[in-house]
């Protein structure tokens, strides 16, 4: 019957696509990957975590590291248009420095271990890609979208002291509403 092969057929390709999607790949597909894992074992560190602030300063620095990537790619491919900065810079620049230098530059903000952390990861990565004009220029440029993407970000809101107080008294119930993150209520987006 045509429904049964049809069904066969759908149940073949979602088959298909599920051992495609759980395949191992490669543990250094591209730069953007390479320093999202390594975004993720700073913001994220193993170990059970609950809902709490910790996520949600894990999420805004997770946006701050690919908004660095992303516009120091760009400033040399120039084929978007930026989240918030886009730089001059030569074609030639490495896009790959660019983008390792802007996530590393983002994710050494996070405290003092993390700084040296991410030196050291920092020079580990670079040292696969040849020196020259082109590596110091993209590890300038990363460094220089990572201060403005930081800068732009500096008073978002996101240390502001948690402003939900409920009005009552001692002994009186008052429900509580399901809040995300009362004290980001009022982080600022991105500006585009």
């Amino acid at each position: 019957s045509t429904a049964y092969t049809m069904s066969h057929c759908a149940s073949g390709v979602i088959f298909t696509a599920w051992l495609a999607v759980g395949a191992p790949t490669s543990a250094s597909a591209n730069v953007i990957t390479d320093w999202d894992e390594k975004a993720i074992a700073v913001v994220f560190p193993t170990g059970p975590v609950a809902v709490s602030q910790q996520v949600y300063t894990a999420q805004r620095m997770m946006g701050m590291v690919h908004v660095a990537m992303f516009d120091a790619v760009n400033s040399i491919e120039r084929r978007y248009r930026p989240y918030l900065v886009q730089l001059p810079a030569d074609p030639a620049t490495s896009k790959e420095a660019a983008a390792a230098a802007a996530a590393a530059t983002v994710l050494a903000t996070v405290d003092e271990k993390t700084a040296g952390e991410m030196k050291v990861a920092l020079a580990a990565y670079l040292a696969s890609i040849p020196d020259g004009a082109a590596k110091a220029d993209g590890i300038r440029l990363g460094e220089a979208v990572a201060a403005r993407v930081l800068e732009a970000r500096a008073n978002d809101g996101h240390d502001a002291a948690d402003d939900y107080r409920p009005r009552t008294t001692p002994g009186v119930y008052v429900p509580t509403p399901i809040t995300a993150a009362s004290k980001w209520g009022n982080v600022k987006p991105f500006a585009m």
